[in-house]
């Protein structure tokens, strides 16, 4: 609700929804971070971010993404500084006779109904559909939203206004949300507890309640493998997004962990120390959430990928959570993953590579006594589109 929020805002959908500017912008766009990349790399091997990234910002209808594309931004007003607490939004008829019989008595207890507290004390945010013009607009004519922000901050009510200027609908809610402890990755048990923290098991169609203090499971990490964390997608609200830990030599890599899983993984009997490193993919939030998430809790992690994703990685949470990039630097360490390099690290060897994605994205190939697996990471898996592109 202010212009540094706008910013921060539009900063991190910038980098999650278009890719890093240097990428993209008007003059003087580059092709690729040189940082990225071995010395002795092959030039002509090496992808061109600003072409590939303007592909995947073309629409089908010949124009090209952007912020306003799927944003509109409308700030609050305070009342009397400005002329959007005029021609508010009022009650019904058949509820204004009520509203002013019971204004009438709380003047007399000298309180203020409801309705002109609003009106009187509340910043005002109003919100027109986009086909309104602009006559509509000043004299208020048709359909919208009023959203009021109450003194404190911490409390919003919303009018949804019909076009003869009556509120028709509306709802009070509050401007915070805790996140409650017991929130965990979906699959690995946790989402069924009782409000006294206890764990609600199901046998057979029988509840019954295991105490919170049990103790969780004896976990022994295989010498090369990999944990499941998720197998899902951003846009699957009963699932959790995808996410791994990789454990080489008796130590996890989470590869893109999704959010809770730290917790969810000591609950099942996995020490936070266990887990030394992060490898991450590229900065859409149904991959890099979970990692912002463990950077700031528990025991340090290294923090594995490209120097153009890192970078991308700290603007983006620096923007979200107000917190100064220097201060998200320092919660952990970034080793970089460099492209046409072997990265070794718990004694394994990493070769990592750029796939084919709307914002930068790795994937990789780990090798560790004679053993080995592939992570393609995100990519545009389709052979004819590709060709085109070329």
């Amino acid at each position: 609700d202010s212009e540094d929020a706008e910013r921060n805002i539009r900063r991190v959908f910038s980098e999650t929804l278009l890719g890093p500017a240097q990428f993209r912008r008007e003059e003087n766009p580059i092709a690729y971070d040189p940082d990225d990349f071995a010395p002795d790399f092959p030039r002509d091997a090496i992808p061109d971010f600003e072409k590939e990234l303007k592909h995947f910002r073309n629409t089908p209808d010949g124009n090209e993404l952007v912020i306003e594309t799927l944003l509109n931004f409308c700030h609050f007003e305070q009342p009397f500084e400005s002329r959007a607490h005029e021609h508010l939004g009022v009650p019904p008829p058949e509820l204004d006779v009520k509203q002013r019989h019971e204004k009438s008595e709380e003047e007399q207890e000298g309180k203020m109904s409801a309705y002109s507290r609003v009106k009187l004390c509340a910043d005002v945010a109003v919100v027109y559909p986009s086909d309104a013009t602009q006559k509509d607009i000043t004299n208020r004519t048709c359909k919208r939203v009023e959203l009021f922000k109450m003194p404190g901050g911490t409390e919003y009510i919303m009018h949804d206004i019909n076009e003869h200027n009556i509120i028709v609908g509306k709802t009070r809610f509050s401007g915070n949300v805790r996140v409650s402890e017991r929130m965990s990755v979906h699959g690995f048990g946790g989402e069924e507890l009782n409000l006294d923290g206890s764990i609600v098991e199901q046998f057979e169609g029988i509840s019954e309640r295991v105490p919170r203090n049990l103790q969780p499971p004896t976990f022994h990490p295989p010498s090369f493998g990999v944990t499941v964390l998720g197998n899902s997608h951003g846009f699957d609200k009963s699932g959790s997004v995808s996410g791994y830990v990789l454990w080489i030599n008796g130590r996890g890599v989470m590869i893109d962990p999704p959010p809770y899983s730290s917790a969810t993984l000591e609950r099942e009997g996995i020490r936070p120390r266990t887990i030394v490193g992060i490898i991450l993919t590229h900065c859409h939030a149904d991959h890099d959430a979970g990692a912002f998430q463990k950077v700031l809790t528990g025991s340090p992690v290294v923090v594995i990928t490209t120097p153009t994703i890192y970078k991308s990685f700290i603007r983006k949470y620096a923007a979200l959570s107000a917190l100064s990039p220097a201060l998200l630097r320092h919660s952990h360490r970034h080793k970089p993953a460099i492209i046409g390099s072997p990265l070794r690290f718990q004694g394994a060897t990493f070769q990592f590579t750029y796939t084919l994605h709307s914002i930068p994205c790795v994937g990789f190939r780990v090798e560790w006594r004679g053993r080995s697996m592939v992570f393609t990471g995100d990519h545009f898996n389709s052979p004819p589109d590709i060709d085109k592109l070329q």
